[in-house]
């Protein structure tokens, strides 16, 4: 295993069930997917940590879904910017504005 994989499989083992590894290389993923989910535990750990393990989860969701809407914002030549967090919060369906609370 190496570093990369073993600091995403640590950083984010309750969303993979400590599986990353494995489900990583049957999906016959490459580097450049592998760098992204390394850019997305990178990103959890630095907002995570005065966050309950019961809402870890949700936040790596709200997360990745952040990481996802700047990645095709800037492929298309778009502006982060442009991005609003409130379209991307009404779009999981539930309150998360806990994640917030200080």
């Amino acid at each position: 295993m190496s570093k990369k994989t073993a600091y995403i499989e640590s950083t984010l083992a309750f969303y993979f069930n400590g599986k990353f590894e494995s489900n990583f290389h049957s999906l016959g993923s490459d580097e450049t997917s592998l760098n992204g989910w390394a850019n997305m535990a990178s990103l959890f750990q630095l907002v995570s940590n005065d966050i309950a393990n019961e809402h870890r989860y949700n936040l790596f969701t709200l997360v990745e879904d952040l990481y996802t809407a700047v990645e095709v914002d800037l492929m298309f030549g778009e502006k982060i910017e442009g991005i609003e967090l409130e379209d991307i919060l009404d779009g999981h369906g539930e309150d998360m504005s806990y994640l917030f609370e200080q």
